[in-house]
Parts: structure tokens; C-alpha cells; sequence
């Protein structure tokens, strides 16, 4: 008996290697193939993520001004990252963005600390009117609409309607009239005869789960080569969770954004906004729109959404994904 189990000893090893090398790991397939119809999706409403666009003067000179360091000193919530992530990962999605979106976000001024005249909110449904019109009209259908944008954490400036529900009043970065054009009709009424520009229409996203965070910075523009309208996303910086250095950093560019969104985006909001006589003419004819849905401006992470198009199948949300900043 001995002498047959000895025989068989420089088989077994084979066997199991064998047995292993005949099962290859491939991703699921229906998997793959949500995540291809998405991207299919995407790219038919000129939506391109991740293709290494270059960024023109304007927007390379502002990316390039979010990496400067600080003033103030390096924020403890880049450690607190570090310290939460394990605990978080344990819980279930809600409870484990909420442990962790105070470290990686900012909070407004209804939080301890928070700033004043942010507001940071949880599902927010974003306005549609911001999508991408289709370019071509077979291209809904083909690939259904655009779905309602839902990001899990979403910060912007303060509503004059939620500033005015807290006791004190919250600080109002708009006034009332100056709060219903910027949040529904302000690229209409303030850019009449030309769009925006790429700084004027960009804004920041983060995506995050307990391993790794991703950076990306959002913005439109026309091609020169065919004229059309693109929405871009690119990749600004990207972190480990168990890395300080890392972390720190994505906090620094955080913090520099946060002060131009404050700063001297906030004023070229105002100064776009029309004069006193030319909004009464404007909060006017705002009696002909649709009412208002939205409490937090600003536009779109296409990737996170509350659902699919019409004529789409729904996918699996991302775990702890933390979006749309701004």
C-alpha cells in the first residue's frame, strides 16, 4: 500500500495544477458586457471618459492651480481616512459612506465646521435639462436615454429655501431672484450670444470605495474637427486609502477647488447674472418653466445614477461610491 502511495505522489501535484489552469478567471459576462453598453451609451451622446484629452490654456492653467499646496496645514481627515476605511468596509453602503464622506467631502454650515455657504446632500436627483442633447437622432434610439443623475453625496452652494429653514438663517451665496436663474435658467439667460467656456461649465468629481479613490474633472467643449459638442472626463489624481501621502493630496487639490468654487467662481456667477431691472424681466418668464426639482446645482457624474435609460437594463450600483463634488 505504501509502495502504490509513493507512486502516486508526482501525480497529484500535476493533477491539481492542471485542475487549476482549467479554469480561467474571466469577469462575468453579463457583466462585461453592462459595463460595454454603458460605455456604447456614453460614446453616443459624446461622452468620452478617460480617452487622455488634452485640456486648452484656460483649463490646463486651473488643473494645474488645484495642485498647488495650501496655506493652512495638511487637513486630519486624511488620516482619519485611513483609520475608517477597515471599519467602514464592514458596514453596509449607507453607513459605510456616511463614516467615511466627512473625510473625503466637505460638510456645509448646517455641520460643525462645516463651510459656509455649502450645503452637502445625499441622492440628490439632478436636474436632466444639464444632459447631453443627442448629436444625432438615432442615437436614443439606439441606446435609450440618458438616465437622471444620482450621485451618493453631492455638495453645492446653499439655497435661499434651505438657508432659510435653519434658525439662524444660513449664510445665502445668491439672493432669492439670483437663486431660481442660477439654479434653472442661467446658461440661457446669462451666456445669450456665446456658450460657456470649459472653465465656465467645469466641475469635479470623486469616486471612492475602501480601497482606492479617483479624481476626475468633468467639462464641455466644441471639437474643432467636426463641431460638435463633447462632454469630457479625465482623470486628475487618483489614491490608496492606506497611503497618507496619497490622501493628503487628493485633499489638497479638494481644498484649492472648494476656494474657487467660493472664490472667483461664485463671483463670475453673480457678475453673469443680469442687472436689476433685467432680472425682473427674467424671474418673469420663469413662470413658463417646468417647477423646480433641483435643491443643489451644478451638473453630472453620467456614471452614477438613480437608473438606467428607458430602454436599457439596470445595473449594480458601485459600492461606497462617493460623486460629484460641486
Amino acid at each position: 500500500m505504501k509502495e502504490n502511495l509513493r507512486a502516486l505522489e508526482p501525480i497529484v501535484p500535476l493533477a491539481k495544477e492542471a485542475s487549476s489552469m482549467s479554469t480561467p478567471r474571466n469577469p462575468s459576462p453579463a457583466r462585461k458586457e453592462s459595463a460595454r453598453t454603458h460605455m456604447k451609451r456614453l460614446a453616443g451622446y459624446n461622452i468620452t471618459f478617460d480617452h487622455g484629452t488634452p485640456y486648452l490654456d484656460a483649463l490646463a492653467q486651473f488643473v494645474k492651480a488645484l495642485g498647488v499646496p495650501c496655506e493652512e496645514a495638511p487637513s486630519p481627515h486624511a488620516q482619519a481616512v485611513i483609520d475608517t476605511r477597515r471599519a467602514a468596509a464592514m458596514e453596509s453602503e449607507s453607513t459605510g459612506r456616511r463614516m467615511m464622506e466627512g473625510h473625503l467631502l466637505f460638510y456645509g454650515e448646517c455641520h460643525a465646521g462645516g463651510i459656509s455657504g455649502l450645503t452637502l446632500k445625499d441622492q440628490v436627483n439632478l436636474n436632466k435639462d444639464y444632459l447631453p442633447s443627442p448629436p444625432r437622432s438615432t442615437v436614443p434610439k439606439l441606446w435609450g436615454t440618458l438616465p437622471r443623475p444620482q450621485p451618493d453625496s453631492c455638495i453645492g452652494y446653499t439655497t435661499t429655501t434651505e438657508a432659510r429653514t435653519h434658525n439662524p438663517s444660513l449664510v445665502m451665496p445668491f439672493s432669492r431672484e439670483e437663486d431660481d436663474i442660477a439654479e434653472w435658467c442661467f446658461y440661457s439667460h446669462t451666456y445669450p450670444d456665446h456658450g460657456p467656456s470649459q472653465l465656465e461649465t467645469c466641475h469635479v468629481s470623486l469616486i471612492a470605495e475602501t480601497i482606492s479613490s479617483y479624481l476626475w474633472l468633468h467639462w464641455c467643449e466644441v471639437d474643432p474637427v467636426d463641431g460638435e459638442v463633447y462632454c469630457r472626463i479625465e482623470l486628475i489624481e487618483s489614491a490608496h486609502l492606506h497611503k497618507l501621502s496619497g490622501m493628503a493630496e487628493t485633499r489638497k487639490i479638494l481644498h484649492n477647488y472648494i476656494d474657487y468654487a467660493m472664490g472667483e467662481r461664485l463671483e463670475s456667477i453673480k457678475a453673469a447674472l443680469p442687472g436689476e431691472t433685467g432680472m425682473e424681466e427674467t424671474v418673469a418668464k420663469l413662470d413658463d418653466c417646468v417647477e423646480f426639482e433641483l435643491t443643489i446645482r451644478h451638473t453630472m457624474t453620467p456614471s452614477s445614477s438613480s437608473r438606467e435609460g428607458e430602454n436599457a437594463s439596470p445595473t449594480k450600483k458601485l459600492k461606497r461610491t462617493l460623486t460629484d463634488i460641486m
